[in-house]
């Protein structure tokens, strides 16, 4: 085999692994179905974008359609930045169905990664890097939900392997990618993604400076490079978020997400801030959830706990991250320092935030790899053990490795039994060919993370619409604002039948 082949199925060989994954997860499982609050609001941005629009107009009677990390108004869309989004209309337009999307994002990601660790390791290791990022995709929420981090990580990827190859090479599309992965991080997850672009910014400026210290022509092509790549990549990103931006809230430089946190929110955003205070609430279901948000009945010891469980989880699994971070003293030294210190200063800036998810650090996920990575290869290369112990101690790894990737595939999706009534009243509704309304009414007791209340991004093809039940006069008019549609009325804490609607007495 030619060395271009060998470096072809190092790249492509995880990429089509986990592609073959994907197929065969959907063959036995179907597509995943949607629990989690952030997941519905990813979806209608998804449904969104798939009509080739930024956002949809607010509906009448927009206060019964409120619901969790939904903006109704200036206009109806997801709180949430819009790359998340973007990949899931991909995935919709194209095969029908948003989960593509999510796979699109996860191929994309190993992709990148498997490019970025060529920067910075021989091939061999680098083909091992990728091997050992598939652990966050194979078997976890990144794939099997809406809301995981592979956008995120793609970013981060990008970010990461530009800014080794303008170490060394420097070139135009070095440029075009760390661009695109800034932007991708912006749209993203702007809090821990911009920390990244100003650590590889700070990283860049040091190499044009020695650079130029050293070669005084190296300078002028750096520029040169930079104004050819960067410049028109992220002139052209900054355009179309401002006209997302304006789209969505009327002002080209506040995204939804911050228009979302003034009319619901009151969680604080750092542990440094106080909770704000409760804005106006119109429906009291609202209000136990944002207030069930805060997390004040779960005691802290059992948060963390809680938090810590799922980043171990995600990032490998207890075994692979004690390993990894054994090797990671051997990875510092020459231009891994900077890894290992975005790696660091990355996870710091995530624990500033009083409740924290795994995708939170996904855009240093290809960082933290690295790090592991290089520290076995470090200590490899120094035999500190004798070349047969250093083997030994490596070669355990890699079966620590290959056993938790083993376990983890083909696990059985964990969907909330009501997340499948939800689905099938829809499936069930929408194939009678009528159009349908259902008033959702809640007892004191709800769980506040079964929320029924998400519509689609066009209300007016859509076979069925959830709305909250309200008080009679609200529900009359609501009744009245869509005169083309049957109402029901369904109280899902007692039971799944649905009750045609009577303004004297079911709402």
């Amino acid at each position: 085999m030619t060395s271009r082949t060998v470096r072809l199925f190092a790249v492509a060989f995880p990429v089509v692994a986990y592609l073959f994954y994907a197929i065969a997860f959907f063959l036995w499982q179907g597509y995943p179905l949607p629990s989690v609050h952030d997941e519905f609001s990813y979806i209608l941005a998804a449904d969104t974008f798939s009509h080739l629009r930024f956002a949809n107009p607010t509906p009448p009677a927009w206060q019964s359609f409120e619901s969790i990390h939904i903006n109704m108004v200036p206009t109806y869309v997801s709180m949430y930045p819009p790359a998340q989004g973007l990949f899931l209309a991909i995935g919709q337009i194209l095969t029908g169905h948003p989960w593509w999307g999510v796979v699109l994002s996860g191929a994309l990601f190993l992709l990148a990664a498997g490019w970025a660790f060529r920067a910075w390791l021989p091939a061999p290791w680098a083909f091992a890097a990728t091997l050992v990022t598939m652990c966050f995709l194979i078997g976890t929420y990144w794939t099997m939900s809406y809301w995981g981090g592979n956008v995120t990580a793609l970013g981060g990827a990008l970010v990461l392997g530009a800014v080794g190859y303008i170490r060394t090479r420097n070139q135009v599309s070095d440029w075009v990618f760390w661009a695109t992965g800034c932007s991708l991080l912006i749209c993203a997850r702007p809090y821990s993604g911009g920390i990244l672009i100003l650590l590889s910014v700070a990283k860049l400026i040091r190499v044009f400076l020695l650079r130029r210290r050293t070669e005084p022509q190296g300078s002028r092509s750096f520029i040169r490079a930079f104004s050819l790549g960067a410049i028109p990549t992220a002139a052209l990103a900054i355009v179309w978020v401002a006209a997302y931006c304006q789209s969505t809230t009327g002002k080209p430089y506040i995204f939804p997400y911050f228009e979302n946190i003034r009319q619901y929110q009151m969680r604080r955003a750092f542990h440094w801030q106080k909770n704000r205070t409760p804005p106006p609430y119109r429906h009291a279901s609202m209000e136990k959830v944002y207030r069930g948000l805060l997390r004040k009945d779960i005691p802290l010891d059992e948060q963390y706990r809680g938090m810590a469980d799922s980043f171990v989880n995600l990032y490998g699994g207890k075994r692979i991250l004690v390993a990894g971070l054994l090797f990671l003293p051997f990875a510092w030294g020459g231009a891994f320092r900077w890894v290992l210190l975005s790696t660091a200063i990355g996870f710091a800036a995530i624990l500033c935030i009083p409740f924290i998810h795994p995708h939170y650090y996904a855009a240093y996920s290809a960082f933290l790899v690295l790090s592991w990575v290089q520290g076995v290869r470090s200590f490899f290369d120094r035999r500190l053990l004798g070349q047969t112990l250093s083997l030994v101690a490596v070669s355990l790894l890699a079966a620590v490795l290959l056993l938790q990737l083993a376990r983890k595939p083909f696990r059985p999706l964990d969907t909330p039994a009501w997340a499948s009534q939800r689905d099938s009243l829809i499936r069930k509704l929408s194939s009678s060919g009528e159009k349908h309304l259902i008033l959702v009414d809640y007892d004191a007791t709800h769980n506040f993370h079964k929320e029924w209340v998400y519509n689609p991004a066009d209300f007016a093809s859509a076979p069925v619409l959830w709305a909250r039940s309200w008080t009679p006069d609200k529900n009359a008019a609501l009744a009245q604002a869509y005169p083309d549609r049957k109402l029901w009325v369904l109280h899902p804490d007692r039971s799944l039948e649905l009750l045609p609607y009577n303004p004297e007495g079911n709402h």
